[in-house]
């Protein structure tokens, strides 16, 4: 197939015809849950012979609509072809991440609702007319229009949101080709680089491997009548209503003490959470090892076993200098147990945790995608190979391990070995927390503290 993905979707075929030419849209999909993989458009003679054929993926559309060297008008036409064909296709309506300069969405992210969709084709000249109509989101103050954001619609402190429709109508000669690749000049006029201004921040609706303007269907609400469209729940939130909860923050200061960190081995808890009548029911297991092991032993019934708490302590029975962070087990644990618990009890990822306490601080494991992690090519072995050689390198390079450079080290770790979107590390307190990522660009960690 054209993008080496996708499988045509035959059914869902659109086809123009005009007085000289037909043209045919095609769409393909590798998952139909993730939508269109690419759109294939082939142009046929009276003869019923093709004479054009071009491929566009996914890459090439967001290259070619967010390059603000290509006419406003080119540019919206693809998009808008793209938004009609993933609506007959799939009936996906809430799009998002669209361009700012060429669409009037929601304030943030520039997310759009398609009402309705047609596809006419005009019977002469060879022109193909396109016309999609939408709904843009307006936050009202008396008489005058201002920016809103779904759900965040506040002007002058009252709150009032309205809903206007309408459509537009693009056209283009069915001879006039796009670009082969929107990189450069060429076909459209210019080629200059994506306008940053005209690019909207990425929506956490989305999800890495799926078209980019495509909303995650958990995600998919009202749009912003007031109604909540099932945006992800903040992580610094969850942190937040943990310790709120006594019973979590009495485990972690009964971990978070000198005299575990100074013992052989590791202690820990475990939070189970059941659904009884109805009400979920939490319960909190503390869990106690063997003297010089160097790992927390959890439950024999997992069921329900959405987070979990453990020490490293400082010095093993070894004589070596433990590493203060979360260890590959710990992370396999976290992927394989509490998130697969968090959504087979309480349909979500959000609950899920895994907790790491040391002298160095304390660390908490989260992901904050809405569909599973890929977690195909988890491999334990490689994975603690790696770790031991990174760590190993750092403490023979610095006659020991400070625990600013082992952070550094592990959010490289996580970011580049793990490598699974959407997994975070916080650095937490009772009363404070803060989101540790590592950047490849500059070669740091950047800090961000929870509100």
């Amino acid at each position: 197939m054209p993008d080496q993905k996708g499988m045509p979707v035959w059914d869902k075929m659109q086809v123009l015809d005009n007085a000289e030419k037909t043209v045919l849209y095609v769409p393909l999909s590798e998952d139909k849950t993730a939508g269109l993989s690419s759109l294939l458009i082939v142009k046929v003679d009276e003869k019923n012979s093709v004479f054009h054929l071009q491929n566009f993926t996914n890459d090439y559309l967001k290259a070619y609509v967010y390059n603000t060297g290509y006419p406003a008008t080119r540019r919206k036409l693809l998009m808008d072809t793209f938004l009609q064909m993933d609506f007959f296709t799939f009936g996906h309506q809430e799009f998002t991440n669209l361009p700012k300069d060429i669409y009037k969405g929601s304030l943030e992210y520039n997310r759009l609702n398609i009402l309705d969709a047609k596809i006419v084709a005009e019977q002469s000249k060879g022109f193909i007319y396109n016309t999609i109509c939408t709904t843009s989101h307006y936050c009202v103050h008396g008489d005058s229009i201002a920016n809103c954001d779904y759900g965040n619609c506040q002007c002058g402190g009252l709150i009032k949101c309205f809903v206007v429709t309408s459509c537009s109508t693009t056209a283009t000669w069915i001879d006039d080709p796009f670009p082969s690749s929107p990189v450069g000049g060429g076909g459209g006029g210019g080629g200059a680089a994506p306008s940053p201004e005209g690019i909207p921040p990425v929506d956490p609706c989305t999800q890495s491997g799926m078209p980019f303007y495509r909303i995650l269907p958990q995600c998919a609400g009202n749009m912003g009548d007031g109604i909540d469209d099932g945006v992800l729940e903040d992580p610094c939130d969850k942190i937040k209503q943990h310790f709120s909860d006594n019973r979590f923050k009495n485990q972690f200061n009964n971990l978070n003490k000198q005299e575990n960190f100074n013992a052989d081995h590791e202690i820990g808890f475990a939070e189970k959470v059941s659904v009884i009548n109805g009400s979920q029911v939490k319960t909190f297991t503390p869990l106690n090892n063997e003297p010089c092991s160097k790992a927390t032993v959890l439950p024999a019934d997992k069921t329900g076993l959405i987070g979990w708490g453990h020490t490293h302590h400082d010095i093993g029975c070894d004589g070596f200098e433990n590493i203060k962070v979360p260890s590959p087990d710990d992370i396999r644990v976290f992927l394989f147990t509490q998130l697969q618990q968090s959504f087979n009890i309480l349909g979500n990822y959000s609950d899920a945790y895994g907790l790491t306490v040391t002298s160095g601080g304390s660390y908490m494991l989260m992901y904050t995608g809405i569909v599973p992690p890929n977690i195909s090519s988890f491999n334990s072995t490689a994975l603690k190979t790696e770790y031991k050689r990174i760590f190993n390198n750092l403490n023979f390079n610095n006659s020991g391990m400070p625990q600013d450079k082992v952070e550094v080290a592990f959010t490289k770790f996580l970011k580049e070995k793990i490598n699974i979107d959407r997994l975070e590390l916080y650095k937490v307190t009772p009363t404070s927390s803060e989101k540790l990522e590592y950047n490849p660009t500059t070669q740091t960690m950047n800090k961000l503290p929870c509100p």
